[in-house]
């Protein structure tokens, strides 16, 4: 996306500023309290990189699994890394002006909570198309 899109008066597929936090964390981790609007429901939970969401995967499926635990552990791990990677090395070819920013397309939550007139969900991680968001802000919502 180019500054020139941002002033564009049709909005944009997705939302450059989210993408940008998204982005942000994907490449040098950290996290961000979030709550995000999608398909009507409230989410909010704790904004992280594709390499933490791919660990911390690793090891609830690694408890769920556990005679399976190294391989799954590896695999996701392996996922996690490559991602990670991946996103540095794009960086480093737009820097260089060898190609154009392409912008994350899912981001990860995690202690998450699906906020709802009735009780509240609550799950360990959670992984969303950013296209499908309709609205964010900064922090978690408490019910």
């Amino acid at each position: 996306m180019s500054v020139s899109d941002l002033s564009n008066d049709r909005a944009p597929e997705r939302d450059w500023f989210l993408a940008l936090l998204v982005d942000h964390v994907n490449e040098h981790g950290g996290s961000i309290p979030l709550t995000i609007t999608v398909g009507g429901s409230v989410v909010t939970g704790t904004l992280i990189g594709v390499g933490e969401y791919y660990e911390r995967t690793a090891d609830d499926l690694s408890d769920v699994f556990p005679s399976r635990a190294d391989t799954i552990t590896e695999a996701l791990q392996q996922a996690g890394t490559d991602s990670v990677n991946a996103v540095k090395r794009h960086k480093e070819q737009v820097r260089k002006g060898e190609t154009e920013l392409e912008t994350p397309h899912f981001l990860h939550l995690r202690n998450v909570q699906f906020l709802s007139a009735g009780p509240t969900t609550e799950t360990a991680l959670w992984r969303g198309r950013i296209d499908d968001i309709s609205g964010f802000s900064l922090g978690e919502a408490t019910v």
